[in-house]
């Protein structure tokens, strides 16, 4: 992932809020409302000042477990061909506006964003330049991006489940051969 001091910040932390970082999010609407395979699925662009990571995640049933892992595929896929519309862009923004005013609203908010900016040696100020960039960042910039910004290719995979189960399942869809690792983190086999 991207470090808190590149120059797309902003836009990547919009590109969060659709692939996973909100309710009405492209995995939660796939996952949740679309097939039911969860109660929720997300996203989290974690950046920190010497590095970045992304995260996607969901709890889903053993049964569905293939068919979900295809869907999380298939909307990163969609999203690093840059398919994001002109509206899911003005959506993205709207929802990551509202989150960052809302988070504002207590004192763990404030500091949170206080430690990322001077972890990182960002002046407190450029909070307003960041809410300008927000709002400003097109969905060309948001295309442009999508396909560095979630880097599968560097990508850790972790099921966890009936190993009968999930591999049966995953058999078919093309990914290296899985290494088991048990509780206390010992490889088993693959």
């Amino acid at each position: 992932g991207v470090k808190y001091t590149d120059q797309y910040r902003v836009q990547y932390r919009l590109l969060n809020t659709l692939l996973g970082g909100s309710f009405t999010s492209r995995l939660n609407m796939n996952l949740r409302e679309q097939h039911g395979y969860t109660y929720g699925a997300r996203s989290s662009f974690v950046m920190r000042p010497k590095l970045g990571y992304v995260t996607a995640s969901s709890s889903v049933r053993a049964d569905v477990t293939g068919e979900s892992l295809k869907e999380f595929l298939k909307e990163f896929k969609r999203i690093r061909g840059g398919d994001i519309s002109e509206e899911e862009t003005v959506k993205a923004r709207e929802t990551l506006r509202t989150d960052v005013i809302q988070s504002f609203a207590g004192l763990n908010g404030v500091l949170q964003e206080a430690i990322e900016r001077t972890g990182a040696d960002i002046p407190y100020e450029s909070l307003l330049r960041d809410m300008a960039t927000m709002q400003s960042a097109s969905t060309d910039e948001l295309n442009k991006i999508a396909g560095p910004g979630v880097p599968l290719e560097n990508g850790v995979l972790v099921l966890v489940g009936d190993k009968k189960k999930v591999l049966e399942q995953i058999k078919d869809l093309g990914l290296p051969a899985p290494i088991e690792v048990n509780v206390r983190g010992d490889k088993v086999g693959s």
